[in-house]
């Protein structure tokens, strides 16, 4: 990787991809997860968003992106919540 730097890390990391990984990173295999969740009481939107900034966001599967199609992942972005989270 020669010294690249990204958002989420100091250095550019590789990490194998497990098996599923693998064949949803698959070009014959075309997926995306969706995700929708519903209450009945009305949410607060600020700590929504503060709750996923502090959990999932951290997570590097989740705030990741797949460079190439081998066996290893790049993790080159920090995800965005607020560019991502729709209030209905």
């Amino acid at each position: 990787m020669g010294g690249e730097t990204n958002t989420v890390r100091e250095t550019a990391e590789e990490e194998p991809l497990s098996p599923c990984s693998q064949l949803f990173n698959s070009p014959d295999f075309n997926c995306a997860i969706i995700v929708t969740m519903g209450c009945k009481v009305k949410g607060n939107p600020s700590a929504i968003i503060d709750g996923l900034k502090h959990t999932l966001v951290n997570h590097p599967r989740f705030s990741s992106i797949f460079v190439s199609l081998n066996t290893h992942v790049v993790y080159t972005h920090k995800v965005k919540v607020k560019q991502n989270y729709r209030r209905k």
